[in-house]
């Protein structure tokens, strides 16, 4: 029995230590990824504080509009494709929080000026919520103003 054993577990181990190895290593891409955007986000930002004509009446005019373009799977809180909410000083009534907290860091930027190097189209970007599983995909795009 201790025999199999000590024969057993070194390979164990190593599969073990090669998986952990390779979660470190996504996980480590994922934040380096997050922490890019941010950057991306928070300079765009500052950025179009400092631009002379983005003054408050300008910004007061524009909205984001969220528009929902894919659900894989089946959305709990029951959203639908083609769902479409404006965003300008208040919240809308209708969106569930995770897709909103995930929205807000970029309706915020896009009331701001920002474009998105990325997207093909100026002032819009297209992210999910937080659901891996039933994502619901949204498409940001920056009116007015």
């Amino acid at each position: 029995m201790s025999w199999a054993r000590l024969v057993i577990k070194p390979a164990w181990d190593a599969s073990q230590d090669a998986w952990a190895a390779s979660l470190l290593a996504l996980a480590s891409t994922q934040v380096q990824a997050q922490a890019t955007t941010a950057a991306t986000i928070a300079t765009t930002i500052s950025t179009m504080a400092l631009t002379p004509g983005m003054n408050m009446q300008r910004m007061a005019m524009m909205h984001t509009t969220m528009r929902i373009v894919d659900i894989a799977g089946k959305c709990p809180n029951g959203h639908r494709v083609g769902e479409e909410y404006t965003v300008a000083n208040r919240t809308p009534a209708g969106i569930c929080l995770g897709s909103f907290s995930a929205c807000l860091p970029y309706v915020i930027a896009l009331r701001h000026g920002a474009s998105f190097p990325w997207e093909k189209e100026e002032g819009t970007i297209t992210l999910g919520c937080p659901d891996h599983v039933n994502l619901v995909t949204w498409k940001l795009t920056r009116e007015g103003g």
